[in-house]
């Protein structure tokens, strides 16, 4: 156990070592980089509005160190949902039901289990297509950690499960209203058009995914050394379980506790959707199914507020990393440099020979999409500036649009700046180091059809 909590400090202290680089990294932009502003027109910049503006310095002491309380005030809900949430699971873990039905599943299928990892894969990319689990890919963190104990996996494979599925089903989605249809709109083209190539590249993108996870799954279960976690052992991070429970069989309160668990996660990732469920929503839904399940299986009050401490004590480097990353948006939004930044970026594409364009577009938005991870958020930046521009270089504005999509997307599991993100590393006792090194190799793999893509759709003139 001790050997066990050394590990999960050494993996968060070294995220959180990485994102104080990257603060310090852009304190010094915000004082290299010139501060301007283009303006803005209900929420979207007008591109030939860009001017500079009178530098605005950030002070180190007042303006970082000082921040850290506002930081922690503007994601309090957040911060605050977060601990409920972790509590609730560790209440919900420790009745057994997890473990119990786990168990049952490895025992009926045996070595057959790892299919859960490609069918897993295509049911969340599924759901990322139609931006189901996006923001609330963090709720599956908990559950993915414990299959994968379960399955002999490492914790890069559970976030892998809970993200990659998820904003990879996104990136091209066809139907996805917070970029396809935001951007098409600030564009001036019908809404979700360019159906049929988006479609194709969501399955194209979805199955790399499936393949890599199941091959990176069946590696390291034949050669543990394989794994990116440098000798984490799977059994390294306590996010739950009934640790006493290995001689209760399953029963039908198990079987109800983890459909409640699911269909909560469901729920939850809808009303997200539908009716703008946020933070508080999933601790409320998540606190009421802890109390429900520590009821069904007889459990004391005081052994349930045990587990509720214990859960929620798992959660405060997750907490810790929100709240921090935060610092990151504030630096740039109060140096006046975000603006700056999309301008610099934008300037060469004008340049660029009209076969490279769509490409250096893709590039573009990637880069520019750190500092805004917001979808939507960048949409408003850079579509004004991409859709004329894309005229003046002879692409369509569909390809423009595809080629905001792909950056948008590509760097949301590789950017420090993605304060949930980098929460949901901390969460599963993952470091940022080791996740980028599990995660490389795929985004290499990634590159060639989206550069296919984007030069397809430039040659053909893809409408």
């Amino acid at each position: 156990m001790d050997k066990a909590l050394k590990t999960k400090k050494r993996s968060t202290m070294n995220t959180f070592v990485l994102v104080m680089f990257i603060i310090l990294g852009f304190y010094v932009l915000s004082f290299v980089l010139p501060s301007g502003e283009y303006t803005r027109i209900d929420g979207a910049v007008d591109p030939d509005s860009f001017h500079f503006v009178e530098k605005s310095f950030v002070n180190l002491f007042t303006e970082i160190l000082g921040r850290v309380s506002t930081a922690a005030a503007s994601s309090g809900t957040l911060c605050f949902s977060m601990l409920i949430f972790g509590g609730s699971v560790g209440v919900i873990s420790a009745t057994g039901a997890f473990d119990r039905v786990f168990d049952a599943v490895i025992s009926r299928f045996g070595n057959m289990t790892i299919i859960i990892i490609p069918v897993l894969c295509y049911l969340l990319g599924i759901c990322g297509a139609a931006t189901v689990f996006i923001s609330t890919a963090i709720t599956l963190v908990p559950i993915m950690v414990m299959l994968c104990k379960k399955l002999k996996l490492d914790n890069a494979v559970a976030v892998g499960l809970a993200y990659l599925g998820p904003w990879i089903g996104f990136m091209a989605s066809p139907i996805n209203v917070s970029t396809t249809a935001t951007a098409q709109s600030i564009a001036g083209i019908p809404a979700f058009s360019g159906f049929g190539l988006r479609t194709v590249m969501s399955v194209i993108f979805v199955s790399i995914v499936a393949a890599f996870m199941t091959w990176y799954c069946i590696r390291i279960r034949r050669d543990p050394s394989k794994s990116v976690m440098e000798g984490q052992s799977i059994y390294d991070l306590e996010i739950g379980g009934d640790e006493e429970a290995g001689d209760v069989r399953f029963t039908w309160k198990h079987g109800l506790i983890f459909v409640l668990f699911v269909g909560g996660v469901v729920f939850f990732a809808i009303g997200s959707k539908m009716w703008g469920y946020g933070p508080s929503e999933m601790a409320g839904i998540f606190f009421i199914i802890a109390i429900f399940s520590n009821l069904l299986v007889g459990k004391s009050l005081d052994d349930c507020f045990k587990e509720f401490v214990k859960g929620g004590q798992n959660m405060v480097s997750t907490v810790q990393i929100i709240i921090i990353c935060s610092l990151i948006t504030s630096i740039l939004s109060h140096g006046l440099v975000i603006d700056t930044l999309v301008y610099y970026i934008s300037k060469p594409l004008q340049y660029m020979p009209r076969a490279l364009a769509a490409v250096g577009m893709f590039i573009a938005n990637a880069i520019i999409n750190i500092p805004i991870p917001s979808g939507s958020g960048q949409a408003n930046v850079v579509m004004p500036i991409m859709a004329p521009l894309s005229d003046v270089l002879g692409i369509t504005r569909q390809t423009a649009i595809l080629a905001y999509q792909y950056g948008d997307s590509f760097t949301n599991l590789m950017n420090p700046c993605n304060a949930s993100f980098v929460g949901a590393l901390a969460m599963a006792g993952v470091s940022f180091k080791k996740w980028m090194k599990f995660i490389t190799p795929l985004f290499v793999i990634f590159l060639i059809p989206i550069v296919i893509s984007l030069v397809y759709a430039t040659v053909t003139m893809w409408a």
